[in-house]
């Protein structure tokens, strides 16, 4: 098992499938970067875990948007997802 640090995440969920990948959504609360730049970061800091993942990192603002949707799957993460840290 590998260890890996994270900093300033206000939340990261995950949703965990016997066949799938690592599929993480992470939400800070700020960031002067945009989406794909923040999500190519949280993939640079998890490189060197040897399995297939997908990382969408956005800010408090965007995700609270997006849980707006009913369809988006920001409000499936928030559903269905499990939390694994919360910034207390």
């Amino acid at each position: 098992m590998q260890t890996v640090e994270i900093r300033n995440q206000v939340k990261i969920v995950g949703e965990p499938d016997p066949d799938s990948d690592l599929d993480l959504l992470i939400v800070v609360e700020k960031s002067d970067q945009k989406m794909p730049q923040r999500s190519m970061a949280g993939r640079r800091v998890l490189r060197d875990l040897r399995l297939a993942k997908n990382i969408l990192v956005y800010t408090a603002d965007e995700f609270n948007l997006l849980l707006q949707d009913p369809a988006s799957l920001a409000r499936k993460v928030k559903r269905e997802g499990k939390l694994l840290y919360e910034k207390p």
